[in-house]
Order: C-alpha cells, then structure tokens, then sequence
C-alpha cells in the first residue's frame, strides 16, 4: 500500500503483490474502518424495508427455543441438566445461530460482491470477515433477550460470566477461520455454498445445541470436544451462565491456541487465492 499526495488529499492505493502474513495482517488492519463500513451496509441492507426491523434478530433464536421446547423438551423429554429447557436451548441456539449465521454470510462474500472485487482493489479478506461484525450485533440483540429469559426463570448470574469473553474469542477466531476458507472455495466451486446448508445441519445437531454434553459417553467427552470445537464453546457457555462454574480452562488456553493457528493458515490460503479471484468471481 502506497500514499499519492495531491494537493487537497492523500489518496491509499492497495496493491496486491505478494508478502508475508504479517505484512498482510497489517495491511488489513489499516483498512479496519472499511470493514466497519461494510458492517454498517450490511445491517442496513438485512433489515431495509423490514416490518419488525432490527427485532428480527432475536425472532429467529426465540422461535426456535420454542418449538425445540416443545418437541424436545415436554414431547421427548431431552434432558436439560436440571434447568427449564428454554433456558438451557436458548443458551446453545445463541452462540450457534451466531456461528451459522456468519459462516452462510461469509461463504458467499465474495461472490456477492462481485463488482467490487473485480473493480476496486482492496484487501479482499474483508469481504467474509466483517460479518463477524454486523453479525455480532444480532448477537449482542439475542444475549439481552437471554438475559430477559434468565430473569424471567429466576435465573441470576454469577461472576463467571467474565469466561464469556475467552469463548467468544475462540469463536471468533474459529468463525474467521472457517470464513474464509470457504469464501475462497467458493469463488472457485459454486456448489459449495449449496452443499453449505446441509452441513451447517449436520454439524448442528453433531453440536450440543439442543441436547446435553452428558449424553455423549464420558469415555469420549475428550475427543468430541477436541473434533467439534463447537461443542466445546456450547459447553463453555453453558458451564459459566448456568452452572456458575469456570470452562476447563488448560483445554479452553489449547482451543484459543489452535484457533489461532488455524486463522493464520486459512488467512495464508485467502491470500494465495486472492490474487486470482477477480479473474475467477
């Protein structure tokens, strides 16, 4: 990225020329604002011209907390570990429906906003990431109506919310990571975002969204919740707003670690693919 000087402004000038991931990242954080930008557009967009507006972004976790209450919860009698199953679905439906809701919105990222990216150069990476933002407002709109439902139970909350904060950069992390990969997938192989749907299923129900942790044997606790890690940031909310208790911290510290690792390849592989994708979207 370069600076041309004139004489009313100072115009930035992106260029797409390879180097390392470092220097990648620091390009991308000097273009944070756009990101932002981008979040702002997209919120705008989902709920112009909307009856309900910006409330649509707790219908969606509440009616499924119902249904799943009465299928599973007075019809199925799944167990709920001791508290009333809304409370304790709505606890994984929040953090999955944030999950899912980012990774469907970034796979097509790239695709959507084709005109962009064959017109305008810009880090590129911003396209799946900043649905992290704006998706994270929907999230932020369904915590207060989870923190409404705790009241309505009778439900306090303990200091152990605090934990919240590491999981959520777990999930991040892991929503980042995943995001971009399959934007850059998918503006190579379309069928990717229609093969999308069905895993996000899948993978929902391999998660213990609507059931508990307790009904996977104890045996294999360890290596599900390192397989999913999903599965493991679902527990992890649930261990610190409903049981007041503190996630396996030494497995949370490896989580955010291997997060971690795994951004910085899935970054490295979008920045490979970035320098073909005007050509290919």
């Amino acid at each position: 990225m370069r600076s041309m000087s004139t004489q009313s402004q100072t115009v930035m000038v992106y260029s797409s020329k390879r180097q390392s991931v470092l220097a990648d990242l620091r390009r991308f954080i000097a273009y944070r604002e756009l990101l932002l930008v981008f979040a702002q557009r997209d919120l705008k967009v989902k709920y112009k011209q909307t009856l309900l507006g910006i409330l649509w972004a707790w219908i969606q976790p509440f009616m499924l907390m119902v249904v799943f209450s009465i299928v599973l919860g007075r019809v199925a009698r799944v167990s709920s570990e001791g508290f009333p199953y809304p409370v304790f679905v709505y606890a994984g439906l929040l953090p999955w429906n944030y999950f899912s809701a980012v990774v469907a919105s970034a796979t097509n990222s790239v695709v959507q906003n084709q005109a962009i990216v064959t017109k305008v150069a810009f880090p590129r990476e911003i396209l799946p990431l900043f649905h992290i933002v704006s998706g994270g407002v929907d999230f932020l709109i369904g915590a207060v109506v989870f923190v409404a439902i705790l009241v309505y139970y009778h439900i306090s909350i303990s200091w152990t919310a605090v934990f919240i904060a590491p999981l959520l950069l777990a999930q991040v992390i892991l929503m980042a990571s995943i995001g971009l990969i399959l934007a850059a997938l998918n503006a190579y192989y379309r069928d990717v975002r229609h093969a999308l749907p069905l895993a996000l299923q899948v993978w929902m129900f391999s998660t213990p969204v609507v059931y508990s942790t307790r009904a996977i044997p104890e045996s294999l606790q360890p290596l599900y919740l390192i397989l999913n890690p999903m599965a493991m940031i679902v527990d992890g909310y649930r261990r610190v707003i409903l049981h007041k208790g503190t996630p396996d911290l030494e497995m949370l510290a490896v989580l955010i670690m291997v997060m971690a690792v795994l951004f910085m390849g899935s970054y490295w592989i979008f920045k490979q693919v970035e320098r073909n994708m005007a050509d290919v979207v």
